[in-house]
């Protein structure tokens, strides 16, 4: 038997039956817990034996080990954290009685998680001065079909608190009760809660969109006046050290000859010569650079900022400033008036068992809650199949495009969406051009021995390499070297004075010639004999070694360059933290994946089509781009496909580079430059981690631990399908042409 290798055959198949029970074993569990999270569940009213009472669904249930005995239990969320604990345990020996009342509500508030009790009325609540000689209105009264609240309220109740004469004016409490009774003030809650979400949201729009706009105008009016002192007071350093901004007057003719000189160089070189086509391109870049360190070296320009221009600076931003702040207090005013009417339209919703109301904040508990702090009210005891329908998409549709709250365990996660989604398409835009450039060069180009077999098992095992490695590197060289260089320019004691750093520009375009030079010659020759042809490849690459590293001295002490964002110094703009940065560390460490498939996908490629391309005349670029890349494309998006399911679920390199806790500012706004790159973001990965280990409120936070893991697994197939159904048309269109 064990040289038919049946044994063998029936331990593989198990081995496999075993792993795939485990995997559809894990996205069942997700999807069962994941799903059930926003179902509404049945609002118990449990009397316990000593007389106290527990109102809440039922979270959770379990078996306690009690003196040899097995006691069933329920976790049920009482919620009413201003009351104490939101969760309690409650054994089935100590319950007296269980029923469902009627009237239970399970409110979703803004702030400070669910009040879940029976409600009581609904309150306007007015603040009113009279002058003392006044006679006082009457402490309590009764008034039939009231005219300011509506035709769904009928009959008021009226209650007064008269405070003592202050300055010749006496302060009146008025307090209408609009309805009393449970019935009635969920009948009037029905149309008193849109219209005070409709207040709350038009407050969130002026707060976000008028007010950020105009805060946004200010702040830049701040960096444009910071902006001109600076530039003012380099200008005056340079004046106290003798320093000008152009070079004399001579060099610049130097340029000018220069640029003559390549002009000529390009007009008589002949592209069917020897060096031609390479002469030709090198004096077109010469041309350029000339060019353009004439324009920047011109010695007439005084250059520098004025007082007078820094004066007139600071008196348009002063005029500007006060125009805005004039346009910030009307906005202001306006949601104060909305604030207003806001706060006085109240419910009084009690907790049965210490008979206290929702208090509009723990400060105030004698205040109850304002109607515009309700999400949501549900009572599930009341409803039906389809009405517990209707609240669960209801409650999905918030999840999904809502913003999050109460420590990311309650609202929505649109901005974590938003986050991962921009996040993986960054990654996939890096690492794949990458990716394949760097497999072409290694299949189609370099030359096959010690070095490119390095090459490959350096890039294997950067495969292996653990994921906070790459956060490390990144958070070092992306976020403090490369975002602190955008930020405010190199570090003054690298800047390079212009003339050395014209000079060494000078020396790395004459390396990266000479270095193509001897590139072209060695192509071009047919016998490599001779001491010094044998050394040519090595003087070449040595060359193209020292360009590369002058032109890495050149970046670091450019003389021009102060930054970007240097008038927001020291706070940093892109020297921190941000999607930007998490992108492309996650392309680095996804890389040799795409390295790896796309190179096995060219190889695949077979030799005879690329003979028959060579046959017909073309070249080798017009080869790899007409043939061999459309042909290998399944293979890379292959390639892409796996990086994007490991960058989507990576969450160690984001925490040091990018993804916090709460970021409700999306990458993404209606103002210039409307992409901001550099802004932290919310990743769902780190979003789980964050819910399920550093929640203060765990039992809250369980069950959306399930259903953001449902929510990545959902969005990474989705990724994925989309790219894998791109590489079905692509293989199916080759298939059909016969290739």
């Amino acid at each position: 038997m064990s040289a038919r290798g049946e044994p063998m055959v029936w331990l593989m198949g198990l081995s496999l039956v075993f792993c795939l029970v485990l995997i559809i074993g894990l996205l069942g569990k997700v999807l069962v817990e994941g799903a059930r999270t926003f179902w509404p569940r049945p609002i118990q009213l449990i009397t316990m034996q000593d007389g106290s009472k527990v109102l809440g669904p039922e979270s959770r249930s379990d078996v306690l080990e009690a003196d040899g005995k097995r006691i069933p239990r329920s976790l049920i969320r009482v919620g009413n954290r201003e009351l104490g604990t939101p969760f309690v345990w409650v054994r089935s020996d100590q319950v007296k009685s269980t029923e469902q009342p009627a009237g239970a509500m399970f409110l979703e508030r803004s702030e400070w998680g669910p009040w879940i009790g029976i409600p009581e009325a609904i309150v306007r609540i007015e603040r009113k001065t009279i002058d003392e000689s006044a006679p006082p209105p009457p402490a309590r009264e009764v008034i039939k079909d009231h005219p300011s609240v509506g035709d769904e309220f009928q009959i008021v109740l009226i209650e007064r608190t008269i405070g003592e004469p202050s300055s010749g004016k006496r302060e009146i409490i008025e307090r209408q009760y609009l309805t009393q009774g449970a019935e009635a003030t969920k009948t009037a809650l029905a149309t008193a809660l849109p219209q005070a979400q409709s207040r709350q949201a038009a407050m969130h729009e002026l707060a976000k969109s008028d007010l950020g706009y105009i805060n946004q105008q200010i702040e830049q009016l701040r960096q444009d006046v910071r902006q001109a002192e600076i530039d003012r007071q380099r200008t005056i350093d340079d004046q106290r050290e003798g320093r000008t901004r152009g070079l004399s007057w001579a060099l610049w003719s130097i340029m000018l000859a220069g640029i003559a000189g390549c002009s000529l160089a390009a007009w008589r070189a002949r592209p069917e010569a020897k060096l031609g086509f390479v002469i030709r391109p090198f004096a077109i870049a010469m041309i350029l650079l000339l060019v353009v360190a004439a324009w920047v070296e011109r010695p007439w320009l005084s250059g520098g900022t004025t007082q007078a221009q820094l004066d007139s600076i600071r008196t348009h931003a002063a005029t500007e400033r006060t125009r805005l702040e004039g346009e910030y207090a009307k906005v202001l005013d306006q949601i104060n008036q909305i604030k207003a009417e806001d706060e006085q339209y109240r419910l009084i919703i009690r907790e049965p068992n210490s008979g206290r109301f929702a208090p509009i904040r723990q400060s105030s508990p004698d205040d109850p809650m304002l109607i515009s702090q309700i999400v949501r009210a549900v009572e599930p005891n009341q409803l039906s199949w389809f009405g517990k329908s209707r609240v669960y998409l209801s409650r999905w549709a918030e999840f999904l495009g809502g913003d999050p709250r109460e420590a990311n365990t309650e609202g929505g996660v649109f901005p974590v969406i938003f986050g991962t989604v921009v996040m993986t398409v960054l990654l996939s835009i890096a690492v794949v051009p990458l990716g394949v450039i760097a497999a072409l060069y290694l299949r189609e180009y370099a030359r096959q021995g010690f070095v490119t077999s390095a090459i490959r098992v350096a890039v294997n095992n950067l495969a292996g390499v653990p994921s906070i490695v790459y956060g490390v590197f990144g958070l070092g060289f992306f976020c403090y070297t490369l975002g602190q260089y955008i930020d405010g320019g190199p570090r003054a004691e690298h800047v390079m004075p212009r003339f050395s750093w014209w000079f060494t520009v000078g020396g790395a375009c004459m390396l990266f010639a000479g270095a193509t030079v001897i590139g072209s010659l060695l192509r071009t020759s047919r016998h490599r004999e001779g001491a010094l042809l044998k050394w040519l490849p090595a003087i070449a690459g040595l060359m193209w070694v020292v360009a590369v590293g002058l032109v890495v001295k050149l970046f670091i002490g450019l003389p021009y360059f102060n930054g970007f964002f240097e008038s927001k110094l020291p706070s940093p703009t892109y020297g921190g933290r941000g999607l930007l940065w998490g992108s492309l560390t996650l392309a680095l460490l996804t890389l040799p994946v795409v390295i790896v498939a796309t190179e096995e996908a060219i190889a695949a490629v077979p030799k005879t089509m690329r003979e028959g391309s060579y046959g017909a005349g073309a070249s080798k670029w017009q080869t790899i781009v007409r043939i061999v890349l459309p042909q290998a494309l399944p293979g890379i998006m292959t390639g892409m496909i796996l990086a994007m399911a490991r960058g989507a679920g990576e969450v160690a390199p984001l925490m040091l580079v990018g993804a916090v806790k709460l970021a409700p500012d999306l990458p993404l706004s209606s103002h210039f430059p409307f992409l901001h790159p550099e802004r932290s973001f919310m990743h769902l990965g780190f979003h789980i981690y964050d819910l399920g280990f550093q929640s203060p409120d765990s039992e809250a936070a369980r069950p959306f631990v399930w259903t953001t893991t449902l929510l990545l697994i959902a969005i990474v197939l989705l990724l994925n399908l989309v790219a894998i159904i791109m590489r079905a048309r692509l293989r199916a269109r080759f298939t059909g042409t016969g290739l």
